[in-house]
């Protein structure tokens, strides 16, 4: 549980963003949130990276409980 807890501060820390955090504290790979989003784990790894924004329409299939 710590160690878990100082990766997720350590994705914060490094300027990580929201969406991969997230992903991260729910222990979700990219595959599995790019099925969720209907797109592909190429664009899910630039969502994190902050190389591309998420579309309304991958938003509208964002896990509820992650939109703050």
């Amino acid at each position: 549980q710590f160690n878990r807890f100082l990766g997720i501060l350590r994705l914060h820390l490094q300027g990580t963003t929201p969406v991969r955090v997230a992903r991260v504290e729910r222990s979700w790979t990219q595959a599995r949130l790019a099925e969720r989003l209907h797109t592909t784990t190429r664009t899910v790894s630039k969502i994190e990276r902050g190389q591309t924004n998420i579309s309304l329409e991958q938003f509208a299939h964002m896990p509820a409980n992650w939109i703050a």
